[in-house]
């Protein structure tokens, strides 16, 4: 019974004395899904993540990216090949007292025949840099689906109806042309 009364007080005076852990942050959303329909997209993915700051002080929020392990990964998904494909920017960033800054996304997945149709989860993982004692980590899914079938540039068929056009258009021409000519020698 001493041993177990003195473990507490002994854990309670660590946990009394040590300084305040930055742990009061937070990340929206939890789970983030981006569909590619067409192509694949390049850049800046439009879809962003909210840092929140609780704490009365400043953090330094960083992030890291991560394949998770076979055992926590979605039934449906896999991981994605390389991890560099994924971009958050900025790379870190400095959030005052009780507000919200953001992180955007921005992918360069090659366009290959052997990525498409794949339904990845990657891991993006949230850190306070500054932590004294425990360091908490946000980890937000983001689910990545690459395109069916890549569908070419209409270019290529805009020109050739407007080749075709132009070519009728001309062949029309050339007949009022001669039957004017047919009419007026009559």
């Amino acid at each position: 019974m001493k041993k177990i009364l003195l473990t507490i007080i002994f854990t309670l005076t660590i946990l009394i004395i040590l300084p305040d852990c930055s742990g009061s942050f937070d990340v929206q959303p939890r789970e983030l899904y981006i569909s590619m329909d067409t192509e694949f997209i390049k850049g800046n993915t439009s879809e962003k993540l909210k840092v929140i700051n609780n704490e009365a002080l400043q953090i330094n929020v960083t992030w890291y990216l991560d394949n998770p392990s076979d055992d926590l990964i979605r039934s449906n998904r896999t991981k994605i090949p390389n991890l560099s494909w994924i971009d958050l920017e900025p790379k870190f960033q400095i959030i005052s007292e009780n507000s919200t800054n953001k992180f955007f996304i921005h992918l360069n997945i090659p366009e290959d025949s052997n990525y498409l149709d794949k339904h990845w989860e990657i891991w993006i993982t949230f850190k306070v840099e500054e932590s004294n004692f425990i360091k908490f980590e946000h980890a937000v899914r983001l689910y990545i689906d690459t395109p069916v079938d890549l569908k070419k540039d209409n270019n290529i068929d805009t020109t050739s109806f407007v080749l075709v056009f132009v070519f009728l258009i001309f062949i029309v021409f050339l007949f009022i042309i001669y039957f004017y000519k047919k009419k007026t020698r009559s």
